[in-house]
């Protein structure tokens, strides 16, 4: 996947929107379990040679979707220039 750029949204903020407590809350949210498995494609992506962009490296992001897909579009802009 050399060459290739894929991003990755989580999903949620983190912060602000948990989603889904779960059973165990504070420890699970759908947040949380959103985030581990968006890094886990992110790894396994990277090793095929993708360049990998994340909505959100970890659970203190306080963007809202929108936010997150305008900073996407701003950066994708700078890397075409």
């Amino acid at each position: 996947l050399t060459g290739v750029r894929v991003f990755v949204d989580a999903g949620h903020n983190g912060s602000i929107d948990i989603g889904a407590p779960g059973i165990d809350y504070p420890k699970h949210s759908e947040s949380s379990q959103n985030l581990l498995l968006a890094k886990k494609i992110k790894a396994e992506l990277e090793s095929l040679g993708a360049t990998v962009i994340m909505s959100r490296e970890n659970q203190s992001c306080t963007l809202t979707y929108q936010q997150r897909i305008k900073k996407l579009k701003a950066r994708l802009k700078r890397k075409r220039m």
